[in-house]
């Protein structure tokens, strides 16, 4: 009889693999990962089920109570965390937050197993830096945000004129450019103004402070010289919201979601949810290892942690300027025909154009190298690129200049400081700080090996009470009991120390003439320009040139000109610990309050600001939460979003024309320029006339 035993096992062995491929379609971090495969990561999928995957992660609890135990580590050099407990400026529209009390509630939480799953845990630290709306303070988990999730339908928000209010308009996109579309009259049924103010006031990824600048940051504009599409259509936080728009033709459209992969990312790291939350949202042993063997390579020094050491290159610093390498090899010289450049940057950070015979526009699109651009020379190259454009004004006798600095997200501040001294020569800048004292840096300074090489160089700083010298890093230290926390004294740079210790010195600033009167300078801006952009218009506004900030939430109220991010530095997670490790080398395991690598993946996206920014005549609370208004305010039109010429015509004739613009701070009551003087008032309060105050009420001002 011929047996069926090979039959039988053929079956079996077929059965169990039917059975594996089964369990291996039902995991939904496989299913995202061969779908991904299949368009070898170029396409998108579902967004849905990319979400699936995410939610699919459990939670281990173990993993989650050090996270915290963590965060509570690096969050002790947050400056401006004690401000948030009760937010003092209402007008930027801030949530409170109790640090202590939320990382206590996550703990319990996760102990009672309150938590559904792993994303929901990496929800709720997600929305706690969030609610800081500071982009120095991130925290982007690979296991939350490991996806862009669009929708295919960028808005913008434009107006007939500059002077009117606006409304939404879905932006249409063509290959080989872009025109603005129908009106949205609604978002799901709410009026499409007030679902995105509730929006930018409750969604977590907005990260400018300023409401105005947030609004902005839903809508398709620029960030750092890119054009973005805006929070609206593009995000890495998925509401799985069904989103319908419902046009004023009285059409609508439901919008569909897609995900792609965030940057270099990979989808072939994992095969199912378990190896995707070993491989994407944690650090292997082997990643942390690295980290801390770069750490032994690595010169602490101002503005970055390069690997090996820097050497100090004198050849430039008795130069002029005019012969720095950017004003030759680094610039391409074109014609004065707007919109093309006169000058520009290779990378695009900086484009001088010729609007007229009288005016000229430097385009500042960030502090730092674009487009994947090299930091070798980059400090020389830029600052050259200020002096040639000045230059290159001055010898066509060029008098007036709109400097835009619109989606400027920073970069390098001593970049942004001899920016302005270019600008105002001879003259002294303030530029203070302080940090908030806790543990940690104190034991860094106090017991560190080699303060000096790092940003810490106490003969770098002085009092900014009286420009003395510290005696010694107690004095410096503290620590200050001030609004309800513990601080390092206020200190300035000592800026011919900076210079002098400096391994890429710059030429001196020539001591001539300022190139541009106070009132011959537009400084433009969408509100979204912060950290070093932050710094360079301070000092810009401290000298009373014409402030005009331009978009913003449609209601008849002032705004901004620096919406963001005013802290004066950023600190990763990688960058505390890393110096920690460079002061204190093997000691630094002996002290259980000074964090070690962070452990969870995060794209290198984990940040708090270090330093707060203090204005020199008002010192009641920093620079963050003091609410300055530009002067100027405009709408974008519908030729602006597609010719950024017609901006910079309306902000010149707002300002030296006879353009009545949007909403003028100067006519607000009370309202007070740096010098102190009232700016404006009279019989109508903040509002220039009968008319005025009619309309502003109308469209929605509710501080009558």
């Amino acid at each position: 009889m011929k047996s069926n035993m090979g039959k039988t096992a053929l079956l079996l062995v077929s059965s169990l693999a039917l059975s594996l491929q089964a369990t291996t379609n039902d995991d939904p971090c496989a299913v995202v990962a061969s779908e991904f495969a299949k368009s070898q990561g170029a396409d998108a999928i579902d967004a849905n089920l990319a979400q699936s995957c995410l939610t699919a992660i459990p939670l281990h609890k173990d993993d989650a109570l050090d996270t915290v135990a963590q965060l509570r580590l690096f969050l002790q050099f947050y400056s401006a965390q004690t401000y948030f407990a009760h937010p003092p400026t209402p007008q930027l529209e801030l949530t409170a937050v109790d640090l202590n009390a939320t990382l206590e509630a996550m703990e319990a939480n996760i102990t009672s197993g309150a938590y559904e799953n792993n994303y929901a845990f990496d929800k709720a630290i997600h929305n706690l830096f969030g609610l800081y709306r500071d982009g120095h303070v991130v925290y982007e988990s690979a296991c939350y945000m490991p996806f862009m999730f669009e929708n295919g339908h960028p808005i913008v928000s434009v107006a007939n004129t500059s002077t009117e209010m606006p409304s939404i308009h879905h932006l249409e996109v063509f290959s080989d450019g872009f025109t603005v579309g129908e009106k949205v009259d609604k978002i799901n049924g709410m009026d499409a103004k007030d679902y995105l103010m509730k929006m930018a006031n409750e969604h977590p990824e907005p990260y400018w402070v300023d409401p105005d600048a947030r609004y902005n940051q839903l809508l398709v504009g620029t960030s750092n010289g890119q054009t973005t599409k805006g929070l609206f259509a593009a995000r890495s936080v998925y509401t799985e919201e069904t989103l319908t728009l419902t046009y004023a033709n009285g059409t609508s459209a439901e919008l569909t979601w897609s995900a792609s992969l965030r940057g270099s990312l990979d989808a072939s790291s994992w095969d199912s949810t378990d190896s995707f939350y070993t491989n994407v949202c944690r650090r292997s042993k082997d990643e942390i290892e690295k980290v801390y063997a770069d750490m032994q390579n690595t010169e602490l020094t101002q503005n970055t942690m390069p690997s090996g050491l820097s050497i100090r290159d004198d050849s430039v610093k008795n130069k002029p300027r005019s012969e720095l390498p950017a004003s030759v090899a680094g610039l391409v010289r074109r014609g004065d025909a707007v919109p093309t450049p006169a000058l520009q940057m290779v990378n695009g950070e900086i484009m001088l154009y010729v609007m007229n015979d009288q005016v000229g526009v430097l385009v500042i699109n960030t502090f730092t190298p674009m487009n994947g651009g090299s930091e070798d020379g980059f400090v020389h190259e830029f600052s050259g690129n200020i002096t040639a454009a000045i230059e290159h004004l001055s010898s066509k006798n060029i008098k007036r200049i709109v400097i835009d600095v619109s989606g400027n997200g920073g970069g390098f501040v001593r970049l942004g400081r001899d920016a302005v001294r270019q600008f105002f020569p001879g003259e002294s800048t303030y530029f203070a700080s302080n940090m908030r004292w806790n543990p940690a840096l104190a034991t860094m300074m106090l017991d560190g090996s080699d303060t000096n090489a790092t940003y810490w160089d106490l003969g770098q700083y002085k009092k900014a009470s009286d420009n003395s010298d510290f005696k010694d890093w107690n004095e410096f230290l503290g620590p200050v009991s001030r609004d309800g926390d513990y601080f390092t004294v206020i200190a300035v740079d000592d800026t011919v120390e900076v210079e002098a210790e400096d391994n890429e010195p710059l030429p001196p600033v020539y001591k001539g003439p300022q190139p541009f009167a106070d009132e011959d300078i537009i400084l433009l801006s969408s509100g979204m320009c912060g950290s070093t952009c932050a710094v360079f218009s301070e000092a810009f506004e401290n000298h009373g040139v014409k402030t005009v900030t331009m978009g913003g939430r449609p209601l008849a109220k002032t705004m901004q000109t620096v919406g963001g991010i005013k802290g004066s530095q950023v600190l990763t997670f990688d960058d505390i610990a890393g110096w920690a490790w460079g002061l204190l080398g093997d000691k630094v395991t002996t002290f259980d309050y000074i964090p070690a690598v962070f452990t969870v993946n995060t794209f290198g996206t984990a940040s708090v600001n270090l330093r707060n920014s203090w204005r020199k005549a008002d010192q009641d609370r920093p620079i963050e939460f003091l609410y300055t208004p530009s002067m100027y305010r405009l709408m974008y039109t519908d030729e602006m979003v597609v010719n950024v010429t017609a901006k910079w015509e309306a902000a010149a004739d707002a300002v030296w024309g006879d353009n009545q613009d949007f909403y003028d701070a100067n006519s607000v009551s009370g309202y007070a320029d740096r010098s102190g003087k009232d700016a404006g008032g009279g019989k109508f309060g903040r509002f220039k006339n009968l008319g005025h105050l009619i309309w502003s009420k109308v469209n929605g001002n509710d501080e009558l």
